[in-house]
């Protein structure tokens, strides 16, 4: 379990926020004419996972994040970061009768040279709240606990948040089922003009949350860590029993990825989209990076097969000499947001493969962990 530095994590908050569609599961990709996909507009079935041997030097052993079947046509979107809507309504529900208290604005001028005004609120209790137009961030005392016995990933492959599902075995809470936590959840996102497609959903129960931060506890102790950033273990109770949802934001049934981009100056993140409820409501909401289109696609046609992406692979990796073949471990299909240039706030969403590729040693320091991400309108590389 990572270990978090409390301190600076709640600096991250006051700072930023004042701060899964599938289809059946096989090992293999049931196809309607694929030969003849790309011509006469016949969809490709995806499945959620594969397992196939494309060549000796490149093997799928991966996780898919993609919906069940691609649109017959896809283009390339120009976009800028959503302002959020229903401010006020959003406010009172997150407060919820807490005793916040306003803390002095902070003006700052966004990539776009737009100046803007971040609101940020904060309680007694450790509750924080803030608001800039853009973002959302909204944090109860419990959550720093949560955090401690349980990482959910900003950004990455869905396999990566599924690791946690090793640990968190649950599937039900008692005080709400987890359709209710996600209806609800939903509700809030519409509230502010948000639309979400796929959902990755966690049962964090406390027994196992307990067990998690004595772990982390235990770890910071041993790491000699400053008894001032060790966060005692818990209390905890059924009342801290907790689901955390990932969602993915949708653009025409397609989600955009919610990887980061780009290098240096130009690197961005994409959409930020967490919840955590319990008993009581909302812990932690965390909005950021949210893409609003501004009008419609450009060089739209039909979007690359899996099949045809993977040959892409292939073909990349069969010209190699290599001491051990490739795998893809994950593969996800999405919209990739991009910078158009340094200083400037506006972007493009193109529709786009990724693959998460690992070569594997003997010795795990010689291991290879990288990304690949296939622009799905032309085969080119675009990382």
């Amino acid at each position: 379990m990572k270990i978090k530095n409390i301190l600076l994590v709640i600096n991250v908050f006051l700072i930023i926020a004042v701060l899964s569609a599938c289809g059946k599961d096989t090992n293999s990709i049931d196809t309607v004419n694929i030969s003849n996909a790309e011509n006469n507009g016949t969809v490709t079935k995806i499945p959620k996972s594969l397992k196939k041997k494309l060549s000796e030097n490149v093997v799928v052993d991966a996780e898919i994040d993609a919906p069940e079947k691609l649109p017959k046509q896809m283009g390339i979107y120009n976009a800028k970061i959503k302002e959020l809507e229903n401010k006020e309504q959003v406010l009172k529900l997150l407060s919820n009768n807490e005793s916040f208290k306003k803390q002095p604005n902070e003006e700052f001028t966004d990539n776009g040279g737009v100046k803007r005004v971040q609101e940020t609120y904060c309680s007694n209790d450790n509750c924080y709240l803030s608001w800039s137009g853009t973002q959302l961030s909204y944090t109860k005392d419990v959550y720093f606990d949560i955090q401690d016995a349980f990482s959910l990933t900003w950004s990455g492959f869905k396999s990566y948040d599924n690791e946690m599902k090793n640990i968190y075995k649950e599937k039900q809470l008692e005080f709400m089922t987890p359709k209710e936590a996600e209806k609800k959840a939903r509700e809030f996102l519409s509230l502010m003009g948000i639309t979400a497609c796929n959902v990755n959903i966690f049962a964090l129960d406390s027994a196992t949350l307990k067990e998690q931060q004595t772990i982390t506890n235990k770890q910071c102790k041993e790491d000699n860590l400053p008894p001032s950033k060790i966060r005692p273990v818990r209390h905890w109770s059924k009342d801290d029993d907790c689901y955390a949802l990932k969602f993915n934001q949708d653009l025409n049934g397609v989600q955009v990825s919610s990887q980061e981009f780009g290098k240096s100056v130009n690197q961005i993140s994409g959409p930020i989209i967490h919840v955590y409820i319990t008993k009581s409501g909302f812990v932690n909401v965390i909005i950021n990076n949210i893409f609003d289109i501004m009008d419609e696609p450009i060089q739209s046609k039909t979007p690359l097969s899996l099949n045809k992406a993977l040959d892409i692979i292939k073909n990349k990796y069969d010209e190699v000499i290599m001491k051990r073949p490739i795998t893809v471990t994950d593969i996800e299909f999405s919209y990739v947001p991009q910078l158009k240039s340094a200083n400037e706030e506006n972007y493009i969403l193109t529709p786009a493969w990724l693959f998460n590729l690992a070569e594997y040693s003997d010795d795990i320091k010689d291991s290879i962990d990288k990304r690949l991400i296939i622009n799905a309108l032309t085969g080119e590389q675009m990382e």
